[in-house]
């Protein structure tokens, strides 16, 4: 199987996307109002967006992206939240 050229293959390339993922993250919680505002616009719980900001190797779940970029109404973009599978 080919490996993707935008896969993350060090671990410094790995805690680059967990930090920026992150911050992107806290940002659409302060867009939103809070953590339990942006979980309940996911259709989510609080304690998953609390694990995205402190157990998550990636950050924010590849399946929440593109609803946390919509939730904020493209402030927070999906290339912003997974930079490792999203770019421009």
């Amino acid at each position: 199987m080919a490996e993707s050229k935008f896969a993350p293959k060090t671990q410094a390339e790995i805690r680059t996307i967990r930090n920026e993922s992150r911050k992107a993250l806290c940002e659409a919680i302060v867009i939103l109002g809070s953590a339990t505002k942006l979980a309940r616009a996911l259709g989510i719980e609080p304690e998953i967006i609390n694990g995205w900001l402190n157990i998550s190797q990636f950050g924010v779940s590849d399946r929440y992206a593109i609803p946390i970029e919509e939730a904020t109404k493209a402030k927070i973009s999906r290339e912003r939240l997974r930079s490792d599978l999203y770019y421009k």
